[in-house]
């Protein structure tokens, strides 16, 4: 009812008709697909391991197992007077090995090698006295150029051995060219321990004179503790010494 000013009624108020407004439809979104989960297969291996080598490749590192595995090698260590810990420094060191060893284009396990035969791959001083000094027992008398700090130093000394080793090398294949690859390998490797002037020329003789007569010989049999039984490369070297280039 309307009310007029004053307050007075004026009559009757017309009807109020109300619409109801439609009920609203509601339509939902069409129901989402399933989500399909792919899971990358397992990976073969420890977790974060590092990939296979390529085919015909070594790994990157030297295997601890290669020496544990291999009885030569065993009688090799004993040989040296040392054992599986120095094999294994070795291995830790491996990087810096690798790179002497190939700056002078000598086989890193022969590097290695020497260092198990020196030292057991331990940064020492030379036993009863001596000069030697560091994990290549540099002599400090022989090579007065060295200081005591870079023969324990075993990136230099890697270096330095390397370089001993690639001159030794070159002097000895153009002394006696005869020597197949095996003997002047054998050859060089005494040649770090009594140097070149003492070896003949003759295969047979190549030890004698050195430290137990079989210096040589026994970095050879040492080698393999860091060669890849598989491929029978070195790891991280390239062909011309001891590995295989693009690997």
């Amino acid at each position: 009812m309307e009310l007029m000013a004053g307050g007075q009624e004026t009559g009757t108020s017309p009807p109020i008709t109300v619409t109801a407004t439609p009920p609203t439809t509601v339509t939902g979104n069409p129901p989402s697909p399933p989500i399909t989960v792919t899971s990358n297969p397992p990976s073969s291996g420890n977790p974060g391991s590092p990939p296979p080598p390529p085919p015909g490749c070594p790994p990157a590192t030297p295997s601890s197992d290669w020496a544990a595995q291999d009885q030569a090698v065993k009688d090799a260590l004993q040989t040296a007077q040392g054992d599986q810990s120095g094999v294994d420094r070795a291995i830790d060191d491996w990087e810096t090995v690798a790179s002497a060893a190939n700056a002078h284009n000598i086989d890193p396990a022969m590097l290695a090698a020497i260092g198990i035969r020196e030292t057991n791959f331990r940064d020492i001083n030379q036993n009863g006295g001596g000069l030697g000094r560091g994990v290549f027992q540099i002599d400090l008398g022989a090579h007065p150029d060295v200081t005591e700090a870079q023969a324990n130093d075993l990136s230099f000394a890697a270096n330095y051995a390397a370089n001993i080793l690639q001159q030794n090398q070159a002097t000895l294949a153009a002394q006696y060219p005869n020597f197949t690859a095996e003997q002047l390998q054998q050859a060089t490797a005494a040649s770090y321990n009594f140097g070149t002037g003492n070896i003949s020329g003759n295969p047979e003789t190549i030890d004698q004179g050195t430290s137990g007569n079989n210096y040589g010989s026994n970095i050879q049999a040492l080698m393999p503790a860091f060669k890849d039984p598989v491929t029978g490369l070195t790891p991280k070297a390239g062909t011309s010494n001891g590995g295989k280039d693009g690997c």
